[in-house]
């Protein structure tokens, strides 16, 4: 199975513009208006969704948050664009068949308490262990 920790460090390595954090933002209230890099952020979480004879399909859902919308749409763009060209990446001792991504481009699903807007990105991973 895709160990997760590993998987962030594997998503922070490909030069997206904001850090990724599995499965939950930092807490709101670590950041302030002069640290902008908690505010904008990735949060993944991979779900396994079947394995057998060595492969593995698991369900990758991305939240974006930022101030403005053009930086979430920018962020997630460039996830997808990133992840979907990738093949044979060994993330620990897992290795990445593919991305498939699920959503063509960010998906918007409104705003948290801070009036940060989120987006969504999901793909598909096929992994061989």
């Amino acid at each position: 199975m895709i160990n997760q920790e590993e998987f962030q460090d594997f998503l922070n390595s490909i030069g997206l513009p904001m850090e990724v954090f599995l499965n939950i933002f930092p807490e709101e209230m670590d950041y302030s208006e002069s640290s902008q890099d908690w505010q904008e952020s990735i949060a993944f979480s991979l779900k396994t969704t079947f394995t057998g004879r060595g492969i593995e399909h698991a369900n990758l859902r991305c939240h974006i948050r930022a101030i403005h919308p053009r930086e979430c749409i920018a962020a997630g763009t460039q996830l997808i664009k990133s992840l979907k060209d990738m093949k044979g990446i060994s993330v620990g001792d897992v290795q990445i068949v593919a991305f498939v991504p699920i959503d063509l481009q960010p998906v918007p699903l409104g705003t948290d308490n801070n009036n940060n807007h989120i987006y969504q990105v999901d793909m598909r991973v096929i992994a061989s262990s």
